[in-house]
């Protein structure tokens, strides 16, 4: 495209795609990856990750998805579709997930076939996973009771299976309304916008990526995008390529705040300065300071001796080895146990499986 050759990009910097070479982990995403990411390592049963569109949650995901070692865990996503319903879609759906190729139309003998593989998964040393994203879309009463009955499968004493839920605050909401899914929580995240430091480093590095110098961003227009953007990762690619095009048709070597609110104004996106006008929307907030370290515009020289240094980035840590699974058949007799208790017999057979299966999901509708 003309306006990218005129900044010397190679590559479009502000695709909205799940580009691998364009991902950046921000203080937020990065802060927000590694809570859910202890959750899925520690075996909870479920995590929540919320926040508003455009707020990079999807990317999280993928991102978390992509860093589970197969030999550990057998993970899938499933994303759900607006308006999708039916008899037993939400449990069929999930045991597709889990790899069954053809699962049951009959509810009972549906859950037996999940509870099998799940076993089967954690006999080969590894734990199930499944994120689910557009989760706000589950249905309260139908799917969520499906899921608390699918977060109670459990053998030698440990949960089969961790779920991830990602949607938007609304589905927090529907979760905080029914307090026996509200406590199988155990792990939550809200993901907030980035400020403007991180707004900064996320246009630098796209940029970057694409053969270009960031400083083609006046420090003034990222404060300006980021402020606009509500620091949402996805309207501050659509407002920057936008504020790119505006430069370019007034022959301008950098993106200037006036670049980005008359590409705010074009796409409708309301300016949230004092009467949106320049000086405002570019102007630093308690919410959104100025960038510091800013520097001038490039000069007419070679693009590798004009970078600047690269900006520290927010990464994820690697955790530490997950523990052994617990045996408890290493210990002796039980102090604690009643002579009168039932003895443990392992794991419930196939029929007890299905009828108690069956019987919790009644009492949750």
């Amino acid at each position: 495209m003309e306006h990218l050759r005129h900044f010397g990009l190679a590559q479009d910097p502000f695709q909205n795609d799940p580009l691998a070479r364009l991902y950046f982990a921000s203080r937020e995403h990065a802060d927000a990856e590694r809570r859910l990411l202890r959750g899925v390592r520690q075996g909870k049963s479920l995590a929540v990750l919320l926040g508003e569109h455009g707020s990079g949650k999807s990317t999280i995901a993928r991102h978390l998805l992509d860093s589970l070692e197969e030999e550990k865990f057998e993970a899938s996503m499933m994303v759900i579709l607006q308006g999708e319903t039916g008899s037993n879609w939400f449990l069929t759906r999930i045991a597709r997930q889990l790899g069954i190729d053809d699962p049951s139309a009959e509810r009972g003998r549906l859950v037996t076939e999940i509870f099998g593989r799940l076993v089967d998964v954690r006999e080969e040393g590894r734990h199930s996973v499944v994120l689910i994203d557009g989760a706000h879309q589950l249905r309260a009463r139908e799917d969520l009771g499906e899921l608390k009955a699918l977060l109670h499968l459990e053998h030698d004493e440990r949960h089969l299976l961790t779920v991830v839920l990602v949607g938007l605050p609304e589905l927090g909401e529907r979760l905080a309304a029914d307090s026996a899914i509200a406590q199988r929580v155990e792990v939550r995240v809200t993901l907030a916008g980035l400020d403007t430091s991180s707004a900064g480093e996320y246009v630098a590095h796209r940029v970057r990526a694409a053969g270009g110098d960031p400083r083609i961003f006046e420090p003034a227009a990222v404060a300006a995008l980021c402020r606009a953007a509500r620091g949402l990762p996805r309207i501050v690619n659509t407002l920057a390529d936008n504020a790119l095009f505006e430069a370019h048709l007034v022959g301008r070597r950098t993106v200037s705040p006036a670049d980005v609110v008359r590409a705010a104004q074009d796409l409708g996106i309301p300016a949230l300065g004092e009467g949106g006008d320049v000086e405002s929307i570019a102007a630093p907030s308690a919410t959104h300071p100025a960038v510091s370290g800013a520097t001038a515009a490039p000069a007419e020289t070679s693009r590798e001796a004009a970078r600047p240094a690269s900006a520290p980035r927010a990464t994820i840590e690697p955790e530490a080895e997950v523990a052994p699974i617990f045996e408890s058949r290493s210990l002796g007799p039980d102090p604690f146990r009643d002579p009168d208790d039932l003895p443990d017999d392992g794991p419930p057979k196939e029929e007890e499986i299905e009828g108690l299966f069956v019987d919790l999901i009644d009492e949750e509708r």
